[in-house]
């Protein structure tokens, strides 16, 4: 079925028995868990067990409950470009 969207060449499908297995194999990578909103996070996945996981969020560990997890995306972070504009051209 054409979806219509580009899947990367090197795209490795990732499966578990279950979620902690999952999460287990993208330890040390960067992920981002609730994409948007208020409870979203990202950072370097540390530490998994059955009830919670571990983030390296810039220089701390935030430490968080598995059931709190509603998606999580892992691989390169992607930096938006920046724009050349500046809103204080105005003065």
């Amino acid at each position: 079925m054409k979806l219509g969207v580009d899947v990367p060449v090197n795209f490795e499908f990732k499966s578990g028995e279950n979620f902690t297995k999952l999460l287990e194999m993208i330890k040390y990578q960067w992920v981002k868990i609730n994409r948007g909103g208020p409870e979203s996070l990202e950072g370097v996945l540390n530490d998994v067990d059955k009830d919670f996981a571990s983030l390296i969020v810039q220089e701390e560990i935030v430490r968080f409950s598995m059931k709190h997890i509603r998606n999580i995306s892992f691989g390169l972070r992607v930096e938006m470009p920046k724009s050349n504009n500046n809103d204080n051209d105005n003065d």
